[in-house]
């Protein structure tokens, strides 16, 4: 792919490259799979980030918890938080995922 070329041969030829200079060297395709990876990868670690704090909670309710009420608050925001996260991920979402994260 000659966009490709283009791009290889402007990273290799200076270290240094602004972001407007790599934009101005990617097409439209290029730019709409970055903002789709850069979606996704947020999305997913917000949803990862929950799941891991639910899963110190847990552990640390196993120990130290005597109120199991808690423990499913703290599971039901974590299951609410990561469908939010998997809603917004598909392309139908785009306008919601603009108005709450763009």
């Amino acid at each position: 792919d000659t966009a490709d070329v283009e791009m290889h041969r402007v990273v290799s030829l200076s270290r240094t490259v602004t972001v407007d200079k790599l934009k101005s060297s990617l097409n439209s395709r290029q730019t709409k799979l970055i903002f789709v990876m850069t979606r996704c990868i947020i999305l997913n670690l917000i949803a990862f980030a929950t799941t891991i704090m639910f899963g110190f909670f847990a552990f640390y309710y196993v120990r130290y918890g005597t109120r199991l009420h808690l423990l499913y608050t703290a599971w039901s925001l974590d299951m609410m938080i990561n469908s939010i996260c998997l809603y917004l991920n598909f392309t139908f979402a785009g306008n919601l995922y603009e108005k709450c994260c763009g």
